[in-house]
């Protein structure tokens, strides 16, 4: 049962808690085909309540495009005999007859003792990102079309003076259209990699999370020792509470951290460059630390650069997360990531080092390309849009080149001409 979760009452509890919470819909099948629980973001998703979902163990057969329900009927069979853990994408009908499209994790879940409790899934709505897609495709191969019909009217020109005067009257206002399609494409490819870095921060959440949820675990059970030797006190209590509502409040810190660096900027400000680095690392330590990777910064206070300091974030998080896959990647026992903040023409400078092996030399002038990943599940978004923020938004520059053990990173983007 290498692919399956062993359950716990508590563990059931806390993932009751936490589920609800959530924007993702979750649901808990038990044995017998019924729902054992539905999370409340079913309703945002599928448009049916919760209570339809208790009452109706055939409501979710019923909902999936009749294209998709054999597929999904396969992948949960495997799921069962644990064969499969890779996620399915398929597409639902909510109850206002709309399709959407879901990507969906599912586990299958035993008890301590093997038995078998059912099957656990994690329903993500993607259906913007899949319109997404499609606009890209569809405006890539318009762009493509029209790319060819171009090298077609070039081929007569010569012979067709009049042809080629009344293109160039049009030449204009084609590439002023194409340059706004561009943009648009660019914008809808940032977006995407502001979901990607959601799904990673989700990720970093968890592991910022575990601690604290294991602490009030252990006060729980010491409550419930203490009343059961009779040492359950007024003294004791006021302490306890004081204790679960401190790891309560570090659990809404990080929450709140989390939007606040998803929080789009509307208009460009003095910040320290110190201030965004140290609030990526922050997002990013836990995991990290599970991983065996050090980060070292070694900064000049006064550094105070002008743009969009939750855009920059965001960059850097993206550094950040790259540098620590290729360190894991590469199997690097001690792995350790190097910032180094400074003044450098008038410009500041953020450098990232990371002894992760390096980039590939053939593939190192083309990792800012779109949809261009050296990763075998990358995306190719990440270092794209990292060059969109930086140079377009920030008017600044970043370049990547090998040292030794591994790759450095280097951003300059103006300084401010005032304080924060």
């Amino acid at each position: 049962m290498k692919n399956s979760l062993h359950w716990l009452p508590e563990s059931e509890e806390l993932y009751r808690t936490v589920a609800d919470f959530t924007m993702d819909w979750e649901y808990w099948l038990s044995t017998d085909g019924s729902f054992r629980y539905v999370s409340p973001s079913c309703e945002e998703v599928s448009g049916y309540t919760r209570d339809q979902f208790y009452n109706d163990s055939d409501l979710l057969a019923r909902i999936i495009h009749p294209e998709d329900l054999t597929l999904f009927k396969e992948h949960m069979q495997r799921i069962f005999h644990n064969e499969s853990t890779e996620p399915l994408v398929f597409r639902i009908i909510t109850h206002e007859g709309q399709e959407r499209w879901i990507s969906q994790v599912c586990r299958a879940i035993y008890g301590p003792d093997g038995t078998f409790m059912g099957q656990r899934a994690s329903n993500r709505d993607i259906t913007d990102l899949k319109i997404a897609e499609k606009l890209v495709l569809q405006k890539t191969l318009q762009l493509e079309k029209e790319v060819a019909e171009r090298q077609a009217a070039q081929k007569n020109l010569a012979l067709k003076q009049l042809e080629l005067e009344e293109i160039n009257q049009s030449l204009e206002e084609r590439v002023k259209k194409t340059i706004e399609e561009l943009r648009q494409k660019d914008q809808m490819m940032i977006t995407q990699g502001r979901q990607a870095a959601m799904g990673e921060m989700i990720g970093n959440i968890a592991h910022q999370w575990r601690q604290p949820l294991n602490a009030l675990s252990l006060l729980l059970a010491n409550i419930k020792d203490a009343y059961t030797y009779n040492e359950l006190d007024a003294a004791y209590m006021e302490q306890a509470t004081a204790d679960g509502n401190r790891l309560v409040q570090k659990m809404s810190a990080t929450i709140t951290d989390f939007r606040n660096f998803f929080r789009p900027d509307k208009e460009r400000v003095s910040f320290p460059a110190i201030k965004q680095v140290t609030s990526a690392i922050d997002l990013m330590s836990s995991s990290f630390n599970n991983s065996n990777i050090s980060i070292r910064v070694d900064s000049d206070p006064k550094v105070v650069l002008y743009g969009f300091p939750n855009e920059f974030s965001q960059v850097l998080l993206n550094l950040l997360s790259n540098a620590k896959e290729a360190i894991l990647a590469h199997g690097v026992a001690r792995g350790e990531v190097v910032i180094n903040i400074s003044a450098e023409e008038g410009q500041g400078v953020v450098t990232l080092r990371d002894n992760g092996g390096g980039i590939r030399t053939d593939l190192l002038d083309r990792i800012f390309e779109p949809y261009f990943s050296t990763k075998s599940m990358g995306t190719g978004i990440g270092l794209y849009m990292s060059k969109m923020i930086i140079e377009q938004n920030m008017e600044g520059t970043i370049t990547a080149h090998n040292v030794e053990g591994g790759a450095e990173f280097k951003i300059k983007t103006p300084l401010s001409q005032s304080e924060p």
